[in-house]
């Protein structure tokens, strides 16, 4: 008999078991839990309890480790409370674009976050996450390889592969660099509605030093890195009659390796 808190099953009377998750009692039988967990109710249920910091236990009954409280009735009444939104929204503002991977935290897994940025881990709270996410170290490491700058011999300086040129190896720097500079602003203006418009992936580019290539996701194709190469490619008849690729947005913000 399939039973435990992993799926939200707690036994109940003789005759009956109770799902924690969904709030109903359900026939002690095998046949009726499975039936229950494998459905599309139960399964939303768990989504939301593993994406919300949901969980059970007998001391404490249902409790949310983002509201540091215990709650009873429906789980979705709880997570459309403002505290719980407020909490969500603000955690998705902090980690989005930033390599912050908080899952794990959500679904009661561990206590910390971890930017894969930075290699490191963060005790997860709001006020941990946004003091790391405004380290200067962390600003340089995430910026980076969105704007295609590798590290040199000397540890001053880095190197734009986007402007063959180097900069100097600190947070002004490559601000200034990334945000600031002509040249490196108006190549990615060029590069932008090929990503945005034909499926053109400039990732791999950016981020692999010796890459001079861009990916079609329409084609499976790779095309040298430069407009004339790439506006022949988006003219073919292959590419035009290609159906459009559904990552087809602007692909600057790339995960580093």
């Amino acid at each position: 008999m399939i039973t435990g808190i992993c799926y939200g099953i707690v036994a109940s009377t003789k005759t009956r078991v109770r799902c924690v998750f969904c709030g109903v009692y359900i026939p002690k039988a095998s046949k009726c839990i499975e039936e229950h967990i494998n459905g599309a109710k139960h399964k939303e249920n768990m989504e939301l309890v593993y994406e919300n910091g949901i969980s059970y236990d007998s001391s404490r009954g249902l409790y949310c480790k983002l509201c540091a409280t215990s709650f009873e009735g429906s789980i979705v009444q709880h997570l459309e409370m403002d505290d719980h939104a407020n909490y969500i929204a603000t955690l998705e503002d902090l980690t989005d674009g930033e390599y912050i991977h908080v899952d794990a935290f959500l679904a009661g897994q561990t206590d910390v976050a971890f930017c894969s940025t930075c290699q490191v881990t963060i005790p997860c709270t709001l006020h941990n996450i946004e003091a790391h996410v405004n380290e200067d170290f962390h600003i340089m490491e995430t910026l980076k390889p969105l704007n295609g700058l590798f590290s040199v011999d000397n540890p001053l300086e880095l190197w734009c592969k986007v402007c063959d040129v180097y900069i100097d190896n600190t947070t002004p720097g490559v601000l200034e660099h990334s945000e600031d500079d002509d040249h490196h602003v108006n190549w990615f203006k060029k590069m932008e509605p090929y990503t945005a418009n034909n499926g053109i992936s400039i990732g791999n580019y950016l981020t692999h030093e010796f890459e001079n290539k861009v990916y079609c996701l329409r084609c499976k194709a790779e095309i040298l890195c430069n407009t004339e190469s790439i506006d022949y490619h988006i003219q073919t008849d292959a590419h035009m009659s290609a159906e459009p690729h559904h990552s087809e947005i602007s692909d600057l913000q790339i995960p580093p390796d």
